[in-house]
């Protein structure tokens, strides 16, 4: 079994079967951990924990997503899947020496409603919800502190992704090329992060809150590299991979990769859709500067005259706007914030009066009183984007109001459901398993986490208890099957298994007992048989005698050792050779007696008569019971009672294809006790079918098996 290693500091974990949390020995960090059933899933775990603990949050998504396509059910691979989306790494806390949570890839949306986190929470038992929900809130935490930076940062046009220093700490070429492009850039009035300047002033702070103001805001990112490693450097591609997340949902961004002395076909196979620029070309930045106008050009001398006439032409509209949203004429009041927008694509008024139309709200303080929150919508999204801190605060609080609401409504009716369910007159299994489960899913909610786990204990009782009565009045094999089969529902409940051991015997038991009965009746019938054709001279009815007893000493050696099986069996085995014994010297005396009747000829033709008369009745009566036998040994052949059904066509000599038949049941008969490990009885089977099929080389196998076991021991 591989190793599980602490997804904080890597340490080897001491896991049990069946723990969904432990404490790492090394850094003493409680955390949960999957559930240890699989060897291939806790390689891949470890596989995914080691790329993301390197921050390849990309690599260690995908080894996540493989867990999930083969264990669904596995909380800790979705809860893997939300560290790489916020680009989750541990460090030590200076203060506490702890390891602590840092976020390299923050979002808007709240680690709260990822889906993956409410897969990782529906997925997951009590003790290991509690702890994923912590470590989700210190998590959103840290995300709402970067949040609330970034928002106070100016926005980008620009963004110049690149390596800074290579692996000896030196300055790189992609960093001395990019400064190059900023000069160029700022010379020409446009906003540019380059984080060699952009974050000098910020050094011993986390850069994560300024980059991702910087990559939201951008339109422009250029990636700049002269090597292919550079490129796929952890922090270079953990930049333009969120980029390129960005530019899949707004259609405006682009992102230029700007390479020098490597091959085109050498970059990132995330950029060959993208047209790239070489900067080893004579005249590179003067062709890189002119597409960049292209796509965002710059006004250079604003009149003073149309600003502020602009700006009171969008005052006017704005008004308008929102004069049509409270008479509910939604159609004006879009046409006229896109009128804003035509004039200042970054207005946030207009943006909200956008939201405010396709939210059907007439006045804005009643935002908060929708019945969703409204945080996925792209209206939404620009008014945080472009408004200033008062506004994006004013929305935010309105989605959080609408989120808390609505978590408690749905937590309380939750609650109640449950709680109705367990206070019920005949409480049953079933509503105290789906009580318990709603228990479970609200959390620290009131006396929840104590409800679920009284609801457990009592949908294990009642089972118990139905289980137990059945068990109780048990006198068939049917009852003790239902009874075990209930049972093995609460096998780690109180006695449960010691229980279902007793029920197996039972059943055991039960069968054997109908097999010896049978077994005996078999024996009774050739008994009678037998002293039937002594007392009518009838060899025919001895014969028949000879194949019930055979019936019988088979059924006995089936069951071993049960009651007195063994004993009965050699008691049978004397009683086949007695009548046997019998059978041949009584044949042999009517062929004497024949011989004796040529002194008169008269008599010999009154005795040959009666001879003739006496051997037609025999035929006759022979043939009917031969043509019984026959068939009945044919119906112990296709019910498998292969053993049987051998000795009852062997006691048939060559009647019809008996002796075919028989071959064929002896040889399907060792095959059976081959294949249960009998492989003396299985071998005496295959010597009697002779060299039918592959006998000869089953019977070698046997040996070959045989010899191996003794040299083993």
């Amino acid at each position: 079994m591989a190793i599980l290693k602490c997804k904080m500091c890597g340490g080897s974990l001491d896991v049990t079967e069946g723990m969904t949390v432990c404490e790492c020995e090394y850094c003493g960090s409680m955390q949960t951990i999957p559930s240890v059933d699989d060897e291939k899933k806790i390689t891949l775990f470890t596989r995914a924990n080691r790329l993301r603990a390197a921050c390849e949050f990309d690599k260690a998504a995908g080894v996540y997503e493989n867990i999930v396509s083969d264990f669904p059910e596995e909380a800790e691979a979705y809860w893997g899947l939300v560290l790489c989306k916020f680009g989750i790494e541990y460090v030590d806390d200076p203060a506490t020496g702890k390891k602590i949570p840092t976020c390299h890839r923050s979002s808007f949306e709240s680690i709260m409603d990822d889906p993956d986190y409410e897969q990782t929470m529906e997925n997951a038992d009590v003790i290991a919800r509690k702890v994923y929900r912590e470590e989700a809130k210190t998590i959103d935490g840290i995300q709402k502190g970067i949040l609330e930076i970034s928002g106070r940062e100016e926005p980008y046009d620009i963004f110049i992704c690149y390596k800074e220093t290579d692996d000896s700490g030196n300055r790189t070429v992609d960093s001395v090329m990019a400064q190059d492009i900023y000069n160029m850039l700022t010379e020409n009035k446009y906003r540019v992060f380059f984080a060699r300047i952009s974050l000098e002033d910020k050094l011993g702070s986390a850069y994560e809150p300024y980059i991702f103001a910087a990559l939201n805001s951008a339109r422009i990112m250029l990636a700049v590299g002269t090597d292919y490693e550079y490129y796929n450097a952890v922090w270079v591609k953990n930049e333009w991979s969120r980029f390129l997340a960005m530019m899949s949902k707004d259609k405006k961004k682009v992102l230029i990769p700007c390479y020098k002395d490597i091959d085109a076909y050498d970059m990132p196979k995330e950029f060959r859709h993208l047209q790239a620029q070489d900067m080893g070309k004579v005249g590179a930045m003067q062709d890189l500067l002119r597409g960049i106008k292209k796509i965002m050009p710059k006004e250079t001398a604003p009149v003073v005259q149309q600003v502020t006439q602009v700006g009171a032409n969008v005052s006017s509209l704005l008004q308008r706007a929102f004069l049509f949203i409270e008479d509910g004429n939604w159609e004006s009041a879009d046409q006229y914030c896109e009128k804003v927008l035509d004039i200042e694509p970054e207005n946030a008024e207009a943006y909200l009066g956008k939201l405010m139309v396709e939210l059907k709200v007439r006045r804005r303080e009643r935002l908060k009183n929708q019945k969703k929150p409204f945080n996925d919508s792209i209206n939404y999204k620009k008014v945080i984007r472009y408004g200033d801190k008062e506004l994006k605060k004013e929305m935010k609080d309105c989605t959080a109001e609408i989120k808390e609401k609505n978590r408690l409504q749905s937590t309380e009716e939750q609650y109640v459901i449950a709680m109705r369910i367990i206070s019920g007159p005949e409480p049953t299994a079933e509503g105290m398993r789906k009580a318990g489960e709603i228990f479970a899913s609200l959390g620290e909610y009131k006396d929840s986490e104590e409800n679920a786990i009284k609801c457990k204990e009592q949908a294990l009782e009642i089972i118990y208890r139905e289980a137990m009565e059945l068990y109780s009045k048990a006198s068939t094999d049917t009852d003790y099957k239902k009874a075990r089969e209930i049972f093995s529902s609460v096998k780690e409940y109180k006695d449960s298994a010691y229980i279902m051991k007793i029920c197996d015997e039972k059943i055991i038991e039960i069968d054997d007992t109908r097999k010896y009965e049978k077994a005996e009746g078999y024996l009774r019938e050739g008994v009678t048989a037998y002293n039937n054709g002594i007392s009518m001279g009838d060899v025919a009815l001895v014969r028949t005698a000879i194949v019930c007893i055979e019936k019988s000493k088979m059924a006995f050696s089936d069951l071993y050792d049960f009651r007195d099986s063994p004993q009965k069996a050699e008691e049978c085995r004397k009683l086949v050779e007695e009548y046997k014994t019998y059978a041949d010297n009584e044949e042999r005396r009517l062929i004497k007696a024949k011989n004796k009747s040529n002194n008169r000829k008269v008599l010999v033709v009154a005795v040959l008569g009666g001879i003739v008369f006496f051997f037609i009745v025999i035929l006759i009566f022979g043939s009917i019971i031969e043509a019984n036998n026959y068939n009945e040994a044919m119906s112990l052949m296709d019910s498998g009672k292969y053993g049987e059904a051998a000795a009852a066509f062997e006691s048939l000599g060559t009647y019809n294809d008996s002796e075919q038949k028989m071959v064929d049941a002896y040889y399907k008969y060792g095959v059976s006790l081959m294949a249960g490990g009998k492989y003396s009885e299985a071998a005496e089977a295959f010597k009697k079918a002779g060299d039918y099929k592959d006998s000869e080389e089953r019977l070698k196998e046997i040996s070959d098996t045989v010899n191996n076991g003794q040299s083993k021991k």
